[in-house]
C-alpha cells in the first residue's frame, strides 16, 4: 500500500483542488499533487451520474456508503445513482487508466475533463457535467438564500 493512503482508509493528506485534464490514450494523468500520494495505489471507480465519476481507495468504500454520502452533500431531493466499474492503478507516474467502457459508463465523450479533489475522493467530470452541476448548486444555494430571506 502506497504510504499516501492510511491503513485503515483513506488520504493521509486530504486531496484538494480543482484541476483540468485530458484523456490521452485511454490514460488521465493525475495533478502532481495527487500522484505523490496516489502512486502505487489501488482505486475504486464508480459512476455516480453522467458525465460524473469518483475514485476512492480500494475498499474504503461501496456503492451503497457512496450513494448515501453524495445525496447528503447534494440534498437529500437530489437522488443519485452509483454503479461499482471495478478497480484500477494508480502507476508511479500518476496516471490511471480511463478504459472506453468506462468512459460510455460515465457518458464522458470528450478527452478534455476537471479533475476534482474532495478531501478522500477524486472526482473526475466531463467539462458538460462539470457545468451542470454547478447550475445545480447555484439554483440550490439561492433556494437557501431565499428561505433565510
Amino acid at each position: 500500500m502506497n504510504q499516501g493512503v492510511k491503513k485503515e482508509g483513506g488520504f493521509k493528506d486530504p486531496l484538494r483542488g480543482r484541476y483540468m485534464g485530458n484523456i490521452k490514450g485511454g490514460m488521465l494523468k493525475l495533478p502532481e499533487k495527487f500522484t505523490e500520494f496516489l502512486a502505487g495505489t489501488r482505486l475504486d471507480v464508480f459512476v455516480v451520474s453522467p458525465g460524473w465519476l469518483v475514485l476512492v481507495p480500494e475498499g474504503m468504500a461501496d456503492t451503497n456508503e457512496l450513494k448515501n454520502q453524495t445525496e447528503k452533500e447534494r440534498g437529500s431531493q437530489n437522488k443519485v445513482k452509483v454503479k461499482n466499474l471495478g478497480t484500477i492503478f494508480v502507476n508511479d507516474q500518476g496516471q490511471v487508466p480511463i478504459t472506453e467502457e468506462v468512459r460510455r459508463n460515465a457518458s464522458i465523450w470528450m478527452s478534455e475533463v476537471i479533475i476534482v479533489g474532495m478531501l478522500w475522493r477524486i472526482e473526475i467530470w466531463s467539462t458538460n457535467g462539470w457545468e451542470r452541476e454547478a447550475k445545480r448548486a447555484e439554483m440550490e444555494l439561492g433556494k437557501i438564500l431565499k428561505k433565510q430571506g
